[in-house]
């Protein structure tokens, strides 16, 4: 244990107590720490702009605890976020999020409030996904995969429900091994398929260097590219195809890039060859956001997450349709890819007769695939 940390802090037991820690910093060391990982985050990676060298602090700070998540072995912070009781707001002028919403109705219940932030709930969401990551996953993997694939799709579940999606859903999912290509619009696409059925993912390799993110990436298994070099590509090929083989679905955004969704953008045929090598299916899947959604979730140009999320927050509803495509068989890989765009090109933006079903009492048409 780090002796600048203090003695009285919680920390799991299990197989992965030698490790991971998590605790409220009680020394100024740390939590100072906290808020240098929340810049990095916030304004290295998300974009965010802040004042400050380095440091995301502001009047709040001093009245907040602050919950870390340590890496041990690495020794850094890999996740925090802080808290706010009712108490502490009292001192501190309001809550932060008086800021931004008015409170009154909320604040005039019985009860005590805790203030979960900086970034609130959904990162906190993401937080405990990490720490289901490396405490839980590796000795339930020893018990029974399916175990991991409950929980996985438990969590983007609650996920879903926390951004208000609600989701209709046509087609189905192919049963066993298959390679799922899907037009892009928004970060939300991956919450959208996740929520549906175990799938692995192929993100960009920004997404390996964001502080929490590549957390729960690298431990979930997603596969990484790196745009532009050839040999880089290959071996993703492969690795993709090594995962088909070994009965796994594999999610890809042959797009390249993330649209506001009113075209479908050519797509490059590359990663297709690993479904013809691996000989499974291609399954194209069309999303389309409805409603004031339309225009609120792409993510595009300029935009950053913390910008985007803010938005989508602001929701009374995130709508999305979903359309599964009959799976594809063909051994010419751009010819794949060029049939897999004209079916999802196919469904129009307008949908008149779009009837939402919220999440988490999804019916028959929009039950998660536990398979």
């Amino acid at each position: 244990m780090r002796q600048d940390l203090p003695t009285d802090q919680w920390q799991w037991s299990g197989a992965s107590a030698r490790r991971y820690q998590t605790f409220v910093a009680l020394i100024p060391s740390t939590a100072q720490e906290a808020c240098r990982l929340r810049y990095q985050v916030f304004a290295g990676e998300l974009g965010a702009h802040l004042p400050g060298d380095g440091i995301d602090q502001d009047r709040f700070d001093s009245f907040c605890d602050h919950l870390v998540f340590r890496d041990q072995r690495e020794d850094w912070i890999v996740a925090t976020t802080r808290l706010l009781s009712d108490a502490a707001a009292q001192r501190s002028g309001g809550f932060y999020s008086q800021q931004e919403f008015d409170l009154d109705t909320v604040l005039a219940l019985q009860g005590r409030f805790l203030e979960v932030g900086r970034g609130g709930l959904i990162l906190l969401w993401l937080s405990s996904g990490a720490l289901i990551l490396v405490a839980v996953f590796p000795w339930l993997r020893a018990l029974d995969t399916k175990y991991c694939t409950a929980i996985r799709l438990a969590w983007f579940r609650g996920l879903a429900h926390l951004l208000r999606l609600r989701l209709e859903v046509t087609g189905t999912t192919a049963p066993g091994p298959v390679l799922i290509v899907a037009n892009h619009i928004s970060w939300l696409d991956v919450v959208v398929l996740g929520y549906q059925t175990p799938v692995t993912f192929v993100a960009k390799a920004e997404v390996a260097r964001w502080p929490l993110i590549r957390l729960l990436a690298r431990r979930s298994g997603t596969l990484f590219i790196h745009r532009g070099n050839l040999r880089t590509l290959r071996g993703l090929t492969r690795a993709i195809a090594q995962r088909l083989r070994a009965g796994e679905r594999v999610a890809i955004f042959p797009e390249g890039t993330t649209t506001t969704g009113r075209q479908v953008l050519p797509f490059n045929p590359a990663l297709l060859q690993a479904a013809i090598d691996a000989a499974v299916p291609v399954q194209p899947v069309t999303l389309r956001y409805a409603g004031t959604a339309t225009a609120t979730a792409p993510f595009v140009g300029e935009d950053t997450f913390i910008d985007s999320l803010r938005r989508i927050l602001r929701l009374p509803e995130v709508a999305v349709h979903c359309c599964w495509h009959a799976p594809l068989h063909d051994k010419r890989r751009r010819h794949l890819a060029n049939r897999a765009r004209d079916h999802i090109a196919a469904v129009g933006v307008e949908r008149t007769d779009f009837l939402m079903k919220c999440c988490p009492a999804a019916t028959s048409k929009a039950r998660p695939d536990r398979n």
